[in-house]
């Protein structure tokens, strides 16, 4: 029997029902079905469960990159067959070491994240990554402990433009 995605990281429609009611009833505008949903994140508590769900994934979707980010390994896939949620197709998948759990998803945005916040004033944004150099991003907690991130370039382009800053770094060496 194959495997899918749903036997390798649980239940995703049911986090994807959650993270997005919750954006709903936080009344976000413009609306998170507006946004583009580029990935989800998958965190895994050892790094035997780590490598388990990298072959796993492997079945399932191309690697892209894999990276050490924040201290740890990010392995980021693109998916085979994207997750379909209502009209969503959601292309990749993040898989961080060690926390167990879907975690979060992250959302593109088009505008500035002050233009964002300032149309969300009712919200409370986390907004100690948005100066990252890299791919920098504003986060909003969704009970019961999802977050979501929104960035401005979806994930295979941050990938991407990586992979090239790093191919640009080994030819200057």
């Amino acid at each position: 029997m194959a495997l899918s995605l749903e036997d390798v990281v649980g239940d995703v429609r049911g986090f994807l029902s959650a993270v997005f009611t919750g954006l709903n009833e936080a009344a976000l505008q413009p609306s998170a079905d507006d946004l583009f949903c580029d990935h989800l994140c998958y965190r895994v508590e050892t790094e035997e469960a780590y490598q388990q769900k990298k072959n796993q994934l492997s079945e399932l979707a191309t690697l892209l990159h894999e990276a050490i980010i924040g201290g740890r390994l990010v392995a980021t896939y693109k998916l085979k067959q994207p997750v379909a949620f209502g009209d969503r197709r959601i292309p990749c998948i993040e898989l961080p070491a060690p926390k167990p759990g879907l975690e979060h998803i992250e959302l593109v945005i088009k505008e500035s994240f002050e233009s964002f916040m300032a149309r969300n004033a009712h919200l409370s944004f986390d907004t100690k990554a948005m100066a990252k150099g890299i791919n920098p991003d504003i986060q909003l907690s969704i009970p019961p402990g999802y977050s979501v991130k929104f960035h401005h370039m979806p994930l295979e382009e941050v990938v991407e433009m990586e992979k090239a800053m790093d191919a640009a770094a080994s030819s200057k060496s």
